[in-house]
């Protein structure tokens, strides 16, 4: 599935099988109609840029196999924070997460955070599956509950440190 016209295009050529849609909710859930489960979604950094994270949520939800995992890379919200990197942030993507606000998502619809990953220093690859995760993922969450990125007063002055610097 690739609602990007050359990319789906690129994979037809290469023989395969591909819809030129975007994933959500409602193609879930017609999946799941089909018969349609995977053992495996890449799902890249798709939840950046869906308008709906819970119906992306569902949808994958709906579709993985039971043992399967879904795989995303996001930005490391933390490290994009802490660096004070404020031309890492694009008006194109509409969601940061934390892995924590992550951690709350897949569980409102019944998936696991169960491993997470550093890329580059401001990437993480996370793996969700329909089973707890690992040792690992608790590690990220309470370096983010240490930082306070539950807290709205991280974010608060977070605000008055970029207008400090502007």
């Amino acid at each position: 599935l690739d609602p990007h016209p050359e990319r789906s295009q690129r994979a037809l050529n290469r023989g395969i099988p591909t819809r030129r849609v975007r994933f959500d909710h409602t193609l879930g859930l017609q999946l799941k109609e089909e018969g349609f489960q995977s053992d495996l979604i890449l799902a890249g950094n798709l939840l950046a840029y869906t308008h709906d994270p819970n119906g992306l949520f569902e949808g994958l939800s709906r579709v993985l196999a039971e043992g399967g995992r879904v795989v995303l890379e996001l930005p490391h919200l933390r490290e994009l924070l802490e660096s004070r990197r404020f031309t890492r942030f694009s008006p194109l993507q509409q969601h940061y997460f934390s892995v924590g606000a992550l951690k709350r998502l897949a569980l409102r619809h019944g998936l696991w955070v169960q491993q997470v990953e550093g890329l580059e220093p401001e990437w993480l690859r996370l793996y969700l599956g329909t089973e707890p995760g690992g040792p690992g993922v608790e590690r990220y969450l309470q370096e983010e509950r240490r930082l306070g990125l539950e807290e709205a007063a991280y974010y608060l002055e977070f605000g008055s440190q970029v207008a400090a610097l502007r």
